[in-house]
């Protein structure tokens, strides 16, 4: 007889959770394109937008607040094709540094460091940038990779963040970003 009640009590509780489940409210692409296409940092609000200023996948330039941070280089790579900016956070580990979670909050964490990659298209990347918000200012590195002649395509195997350098692993080798400062490839 326990069991019987049991079993109906833990079948209630089943059906229960799965009525909350169905009840939870869908999101809107709207409210998608808004958590895909913007970051939260100490300094603001990054965002990822069009020509017109509208948050989009297919981003002209990234903003923090109101201000241009980042444009296309407009440079034409060794092939002939011009580049375009592309987000590199879940494409490859490490590409993207955020503070810790801070368990008494709900929502996202703060990023302090975002990699943005630019090449011809998401098949192939020419070189990587770092915008850096653990600073007074937003900071944006001078393009790095070593891709002299820009026909290569660069792979992105991860990164080791610190608070005064970092070590950035590509497939041409590791680099290491000085906090603020330069990109420039390890003698190692």
């Amino acid at each position: 007889m326990r069991l019987k009640f049991m079993k109906v009590g833990l079948t209630l509780l089943f059906l229960s959770a799965g009525f909350a489940a169905n009840a939870a409210p869908t999101l809107t692409d709207q409210q998608i394109l808004e958590i895909s296409q913007t970051y939260p940092t100490p300094l603001g609000i990054v965002r990822f937008v069009n020509k017109e200023g509208q948050l989009d996948t297919s981003f002209d330039r990234i903003m923090l607040n109101s201000d241009v941070l980042l444009t296309p280089s407009h440079q034409v790579d060794g092939w002939g094709s011009s580049q375009i900016l592309m987000k590199w956070d879940g494409m490859a580990k490490g590409t993207r540094d955020s503070f810790p979670s801070d368990g008494k909050k709900l929502g996202r964490r703060l990023t302090k460091r975002l990699v943005i990659a630019e090449g011809p298209d998401g098949n192939c990347v020419r070189q990587f940038i770092i915008l850096d918000f653990t600073l007074d200012k937003p900071f944006v590195s001078k393009r790095f990779g070593e891709n002299k002649d820009m026909k290569s395509c660069l792979m992105w195997e991860g990164a080791k963040w610190g608070a005064r350098e970092s070590r950035i692993t590509l497939s041409n080798g590791t680099f290491i970003y000085k906090t603020g400062g330069d990109v420039v490839k390890s003698d190692d």
